[in-house]
């Protein structure tokens, strides 16, 4: 059942993304990256999946510039519908993408591939709820790209982007097992496996 996905995706072009935009120029991204730096999944996974963030997005690039070696973004490949991560040295490995949005250049070289269970791959949203249900731009890449992912999933968003319902989800929606925002980092109630609180991220 998607019937409210609609509405908000409305509300979200309307007032919430300006909000988000507002946000992001303040040091709400910092705060964000500054937990998730500290936080143990992020430390110790051998692969951790971030994003070029949008103007409305936490912009996480620090986290890359701290663990260059682990961290890849995702290539988005239109007309196939699918997306894969790559690893980048520098900025100039990025190139522009779909949607206005920079994306590392597709180097086969390094390429990422045999994501594993104790990976990481932070998912960026237009809402979340705390029970892990995320709504997208409906153009479904995370959604293809984590369906078979054994890799934790983390949402990232600011607070104002966490819905204060259960958000209505399909189930080919990718759902997350922790969320972070300027507020804390927590795992959800509906996470895919057992989890340790936030000591244990």
């Amino acid at each position: 059942m998607n019937s409210g996905k609609p509405d908000l995706r409305e509300k979200w072009r309307r007032s919430l993304r300006a909000e988000a935009v507002a946000i992001a120029g303040g040091d709400a991204s910092r705060r964000i990256a500054a937990r998730l730096g500290a936080s143990g999944r992020f430390r110790e996974a051998a692969r951790v999946g971030l994003f070029h963030p949008f103007p409305w997005e936490p912009d996480l690039l620090e986290l890359w510039r701290g663990r260059p070696d682990a961290c890849a973004f995702p290539h988005v490949r239109p007309h196939e519908t699918a997306m894969e991560y790559y690893r980048v040295r520098s900025p100039d490995d990025f190139e522009p993408g779909p949607f206005g949005l920079l994306h590392p250049k597709p180097d086969p070289r390094m390429r990422v591939i045999g994501w594993g269970p104790d990976d990481l791959v932070l998912v960026p949203g237009r809402f979340f709820d705390r029970k892990g249900g995320r709504i997208g731009s409906g153009s479904g890449y995370y959604d293809r790209f984590l369906a078979a992912l054994p890799s934790w999933r983390l949402g990232v968003c600011f607070e104002t982007q966490v819905a204060s319902t259960e958000l209505a989800q399909e189930p080919t929606d990718a759902r997350m097992d922790a969320l972070c925002t300027e507020g804390g980092l927590a795992p959800c109630a509906s996470g895919r496996r057992g989890l340790k609180g936030e000591s244990g991220w």
